[in-house]
């Protein structure tokens, strides 16, 4: 059975089981959102994410995206735990 995903411009905070495909580029094509790693987990999450990488990204929450200045176009923020 093959696996599903969602698509970024889904993401809302009505749902709480996301789970994305992801490539980790520096240089960004097609959507984008902002990702978030608590400090409290960052070290669990050091030296395991790498650039040029495919990833199944689940384990977070979306929350409204109000930083300044923006580092995306979305309205939302993935906040990882």
């Amino acid at each position: 059975m093959a696996k599903t995903f969602d698509y970024l411009l889904d993401v809302n905070p009505r749902k709480l089981a996301w789970s994305f495909n992801i490539y980790v580029v520096r240089i960004w094509e097609g959507d984008r959102i902002h990702a978030s790693i608590p400090k409290c987990v960052v070290a669990r999450w050091r030296g395991n994410i790498f650039e040029f990488q495919m990833y199944v990204m689940r384990n977070f929450i979306v929350v409204s995206n109000k930083t300044k200045p923006r580092t995306t176009n979305s309205n939302w923020i993935l906040i990882f735990f």
